[in-house]
């Protein structure tokens, strides 16, 4: 395959703040420079009232410029300490976040897959009530394709204080992701897919590694209704290149993070689990076998380069 080949079959786009007009610019000055031609972006919505006239009319003043050329993204959790955990999501959001995707042409909108945060729900039930959520939400808008990402873990900052919340559905592993498709298929839905982040994908690897130096200390890390299925290697994976399938929607956040070593220490684990969002080749992932098997798998890829918001290197 030729450098030609390659730059015909990925297309990369940045990731910015709808609200922030400067954001949106510096991404269009970024593609000049690196001499992209396909400029793409996704919108993050992180901490921004899109049910607010106001603020839809401030995002859609970049209308002309990002028109059929982005994406929506909604977070996990924002910057002001708000989840978006489907078990409680506001009534209308996705209403809101649809009609933003309509007007912008953005026919795709990211979803995480997460079900009762730091809550007893157990990972059949959450999973059984994830899925007839997604099938309400695949029905009532048929005109968009939902991306559902995986994630590895959350964490923030709180009083100075670092807390993690917990999901039964946390991960996604690539086992989960073969049900959430065959499901998917038997309900007849045509605009849901699973999609990697890769820096996900890597800490969710961190917290396999860690289970297998210290069980007992890596189950603090993991909902309690995952415990046995990993013990049991229901879930697993060997190396990142296990994500990647035709199951996957063409469409990868790539970020890089730092991977642990089966020697490390039970107290360095946390600034492993939290490392994400760094500038490939920063970290310690191992791009050669990942984007080889995109590329034998692929013919037209979006890749969203997710790093640092401010200033993405």
């Amino acid at each position: 395959m030729t450098s030609r080949d390659i730059d015909e079959k990925f297309h990369y786009g940045f990731k910015a703040c709808p609200v922030a007009k400067e954001q949106i610019a510096d991404r269009v000055r970024l593609c000049d420079e690196l001499g992209l031609d396909h400029f793409f972006c996704e919108l993050y919505l992180d901490g921004i009232d899109i049910s607010s006239e106001k603020i839809k009319k401030k995002i859609l003043c970049h209308l002309p410029v990002l028109k059929g050329r982005c994406s929506i993204h909604v977070p996990v959790v924002d910057h002001k300490e708000g989840f978006f955990d489907p078990l409680n999501f506001k009534s209308g959001y996705i209403d809101n976040a649809a009609d933003l995707a309509r007007r912008f042409e953005a026919h795709l909108i990211v979803l995480h897959r997460c079900w009762g945060f730091n809550s007893e729900i157990e990972w059949e039930e959450a999973e059984k009530r994830f899925n007839n959520w997604i099938l309400k939400i695949a029905k009532d808008y048929e005109d968009l394709t939902f991306l559902i990402e995986n994630f590895g873990f959350v964490f923030r900052i709180i009083n100075g204080e670092s807390k993690s919340f917990m999901s039964p559905l946390d991960h996604f592993f690539p086992q989960e992701m073969v049900r959430f498709n065959e499901w998917i298929s038997k309900n007849g839905i045509k605009n849901v897919y699973p999609f990697l982040d890769t820096a996900h994908a890597n800490l969710t690897l961190n917290l396999l590694k860690a289970w297998d130096i210290d069980p007992d200390s890596a189950k603090d890390f993991i909902h309690g209704s995952l415990h046995e299925k990993i013990k049991e290697k229901t879930f697993y994976i060997n190396c990142l290149e296990d994500y990647v399938s035709k199951s996957l929607y063409p469409y990868f956040h790539v970020n890089d993070s730092c991977s642990l070593r089966p020697d490390a220490l039970t107290s360095t684990w946390l600034d492993h689990f939290m490392s994400e969002g760094i500038v490939p080749g920063r970290g310690d992932i191992e791009w050669g076998p990942l984007l080889t098997k995109i590329q034998d798998l692929f013919d037209d890829v979006i890749i969203i380069m997710e790093v640092d918001m401010k200033n993405p290197v």
